[in-house]
């Protein structure tokens, strides 16, 4: 299965990053790490996560250090402490069968690694994080979880009855990301704590009539008045769903009078700058700022050398309340802005790296 994973859209076929311990596989599974080849070597090495590839192409700088960050955030968030840092490995499509059970996914995670043919993966990430917090789960909602803090890079959005992923998860992308706007949901509804008490509390093989108890338990109402609920819950995109964990909590960029004005070169050997992504080999970094008073904004993006793609301007909320607009490179919009937290994505090529200046400014009176 193919995959193209894009910071600004394009078309794209769908593949999504798969756990490597299905129940009915787990004797297999073991089976085959028992007898698994070595891993790449070690080419960078952080605090919380160390990378290893034997890929010859380019990655980004910022894909080490960014995932170091991930890993950290997220502990924090669950509240667990990493005693050794999660070893990341980037490997071709053609071997990721000798890692992982799955040939034709994007990835896996292990007990000892996660296995991504993307440079960067904050789904399988997850999944290292939460289970060292012992986070157990059903499948569906471990994946749901992983979907919830993941890039956020996948464009469809089909979706299966809530109810019929939950009596029978598949490794699909409709139950995907069903369930990853479901886990998203009960966040918003009860807060993380509940989720994790209720991953805690139960465990990978579990089917529903098995996790339904706990559920009651931890989320305080049955599961199915959470399912009805959910039906209320809006429609948006993988990319406004999740928690963007990192973006939204980097330190904002200060205002001048009525004026939002910063530059940043978008260049594959920044720190900040992270990729490539895709077909088209997308390279991005971001900014966060904030928007003190709802209103009219002129919105620009300006480039002396005409690169990169553009900006994406995404509000930090969930499918209740998203925002998301792309301003392509050399162009200038008119938005309305809530008032609220936003990232700026800066969007470039590794054939047509540079900077990017964003201007945004206030058109009221």
């Amino acid at each position: 299965m193919s995959a193209k994973i894009a910071i600004w859209p394009a078309n794209q076929p769908w593949c999504r990053l798969r756990r490597l311990y299905r129940a009915p596989t787990r004797i297999l599974a073991l089976t085959l790490l028992a007898c698994a080849p070595d891993f790449p070597p070690e080419i960078w090495s952080g605090e919380h996560l160390v990378y290893a590839t034997d890929r010859d192409d380019l990655i980004c700088e910022g894909s080490f250090h960014l995932q170091d960050r991930f890993v950290a955030a997220l502990a924090e968030l669950v509240g667990v402490r990493l005693d050794e840092p999660v070893l990341f490995v980037y490997v071709e499509q053609s071997r990721l069968g000798e890692f992982c059970v799955i040939e034709d996914a994007s990835g896996c995670a292990r007990h000892d690694a996660v296995i991504s043919i993307w440079p960067v993966s904050h789904h399988e990430l997850t999944h290292a994080v939460t289970r060292v917090a012992g986070w157990g789960g059903p499948a569906s909602f471990v994946e749901g979880v992983a979907e919830a803090f993941n890039n956020g890079l996948e464009l469809a959005q089909e979706q299966a009855p809530l109810a019929e992923v939950l009596d029978g998860f598949q490794f699909s992308k409709p139950h995907y990301f069903t369930m990853g706007r479901f886990v998203r949901f009960l966040i918003e509804r009860h807060e993380l704590a509940a989720v994790g008490a209720f991953m805690r509390a139960t465990k990978y093989d579990e089917r529903r009539v098995d996790y339904e108890a706990a559920f009651t338990e931890h989320f305080g109402e049955p599961l199915s008045e959470a399912v009805l609920a959910f039906e209320s819950y809006p429609a948006c995109s993988e990319w406004n769903n999740r928690i963007a964990l990192l973006e939204c909590d980097s330190p904002l960029i200060e205002w001048q009078g009525d004026t939002l004005d910063l530059t940043v070169d978008v260049q594959c050997d920044a720190p900040e700058v992270f990729g490539p992504s895709g077909t088209s080999l997308q390279i991005g970094a971001f900014r966060a700022f904030d928007v003190a008073q709802e209103g009219t904004y002129d919105v620009a993006v300006e480039s002396e050398e005409d690169v990169g793609v553009g900006v994406r301007i995404t509000r930090c909320a969930s499918c209740w309340d998203p925002l998301d607009h792309r301003i392509e490179t050399n162009t200038q919009r008119s938005l309305l802005l809530p008032a609220g937290r936003y990232y700026a994505t800066f969007v470039g090529t590794t054939e047509a790296p540079g900077e990017l200046r964003l201007r945004v400014t206030s058109s009221e009176p």
